[in-house]
């Protein structure tokens, strides 16, 4: 079982207390979320046990997951690494993943050697990074068009799967949904 949630929400807390309950009762190994209060102070949970759930008061926009993992440590040894929502480099991009790639072992090389630093073994992590390099090099905004050739790129490194991912760029506050080829633009 996996699920995403990406919110806008006018009672997030009931939403992200559901997700809570859910993950907590069916021992899944990893659940991660991030929200936006007001005033746009932001938080981030990444748990690889059960840990509290943490509220906050005025909750303007949030991102769930809560996953049984198909990569990365599956013992749940990790330290909240690998689970979602995964932040770029930078702190511009979160991104969530529901699905398991193949063949991402040569474009996490690829990454590697011009410059990005892995946090996890997660494939999750790799969408991240590379969906990162594409927009630095087409001008950092998130556009439809460029969601349509980010995904090309990913079959010229012969990355093959199940694609379902939630990007938000936290600089211009833009949402992409995709999956398995339909791609939302929220602006």
């Amino acid at each position: 079982m996996c699920r995403m949630c990406l919110g806008f929400n006018s009672k997030p807390n009931d939403a992200m207390y559901i997700f809570y309950n859910d993950w907590s009762k069916t021992n899944i190994d990893g659940f991660g979320y991030w929200c936006e209060t007001t005033g746009k102070k932001q938080h981030v949970l990444k748990s690889p046990h059960i840990e509290a759930f943490k509220t906050h008061k005025g909750i303007r926009q949030f991102m769930l997951h809560c996953r049984q993992k198909t990569s990365g440590d599956k013992k749940g040894n990790g330290n909240g690494n690998e689970q979602h929502p995964f932040i770029s480099e930078d702190g511009r991009y979160l991104l969530t993943h529901n699905g398991c790639l193949y063949g991402e072992e040569g474009l996490r090389k690829h990454l590697k050697h011009n410059g990005h630093k892995f946090i996890s073994h997660v494939d999750s992590e790799v969408l991240l990074h590379h969906f990162e390099t594409y927009l630095r090099n087409h001008d950092g905004k998130i556009t439809f068009e460029g969601a349509k050739k980010w995904m090309e790129t990913l079959n010229s490194f012969h990355v093959f799967g199940t694609l379902n991912a939630i990007l938000f760029d936290r600089y211009t506050r833009d949402w992409i949904a995709i999956s398995e080829g339909s791609i939302w633009l929220l602006q």
